[in-house]
């Protein structure tokens, strides 16, 4: 049976502080990504793992679901001009392959699976032209396999392996991205700012639902920015210190609010307050 899911991963409480970045809201304007596309078919389940392959096809349409207001279209026409439209279509690829692996080290198998599919038709099917145009050769099929790989009986560590491979591939893509107007700070900002804005416009969908998945994609989110953050914190403080200094706080923030890949029983984080940390960052973002 098809899981129900909410295809696209959307600009929540942004889209206007960021003006343009390019992230539809589920629109259907010509050139965003479309729920339409389907995956290759799924590798021949062994028989320790036909329930869980039963349950789970990473060939369906996504639906609009359970996803969240995180969830959310790529303007394909701004990828290809815009670095940080691109490299935030890319990092979204990034927060579901964090949040599945970390699902499977939670003993979310059927969720791991899910998130290494989703991107697929989501994100990656109709962003290959612009991968292409880049000089990056398309990398859907590593997704599959480590969706596959899951239901196929894959051993833990071996999968960990194939996430760890998929993100060094994310990130190799991210070098190149077009050139645009923007300094490398302000485009790492805005990619940044984009995961931490996601991270909570999923929090605030997941406490209105039981469902596991807005709750796992905005821990994807917020663990992609956390990791983006370290990478470039150096840089940021330098030349954005406002930006660093609030950016650290929100997710500071979002460590409470997603403990763990695991969706604790309550989710008790104050959701004013992150939106108000949030809405601090945005406007910091606004000014560089």
């Amino acid at each position: 049976m098809a899981t129900s899911y909410k295809s696209w991963a959307v600009l929540g409480l942004s889209t206007t502080l960021l003006g343009g970045i390019g992230l539809a809201a589920c629109g259907n304007d010509q050139g965003s990504v479309s729920p339409e596309r389907e995956a290759s078919q799924p590798a021949e389940a062994t028989p320790s793992s036909a329930g869980l392959a039963d349950e789970i096809d990473v060939t369906s349409t996504p639906v609009r679901a359970e996803g969240g207001e995180g969830e959310g279209g790529v303007n394909i026409a701004q990828a290809g001009e815009d670095p940080a439209v691109y490299l935030s279509a890319l990092a979204v690829v990034e927060a579901h392959i964090r949040a599945g692996i970390d699902a499977l080290d939670a003993g979310e198998r059927k969720a791991a699976a899910e998130m290494f599919a989703h991107p697929v038709s989501e994100i990656l099917f109709d962003l290959e032209p612009v991968l292409r145009q880049q000089g990056v050769a398309p990398f859907e099929q590593k997704l599959i396999d480590a969706s596959h790989g899951v239901f196929g009986g894959e051993s833990d560590d071996a999968l960990r392996a194939r996430a760890s491979d998929i993100i060094a591939t994310i990130r190799q893509a991210g070098e190149f991205a077009p050139k645009g107007q923007a300094d490398d700070v302000t485009i790492k900002a805005r990619v940044i700012a984009d995961e931490i804005d996601r991270a909570i416009a999923q929090y605030m969908s997941a406490r209105n639902s039981d469902a596991y998945e807005p709750y796992l994609d905005g821990y994807g989110f917020y663990k992609t920015a956390e990791s983006l953050m370290i990478d470039n914190a150096e840089a940021i403080a330098a030349d954005a210190p406002a930006f660093h200094q609030q950016a650290e706080t929100v997710l500071s923030a979002l460590s409470e609010a997603y403990p763990s890949a695991r969706r604790p029983a309550a989710l008790g984080a104050d959701a004013s307050h992150l939106a108000v940390l949030n809405s601090g960052l945005q406007l910091e973002l606004s000014g560089l």
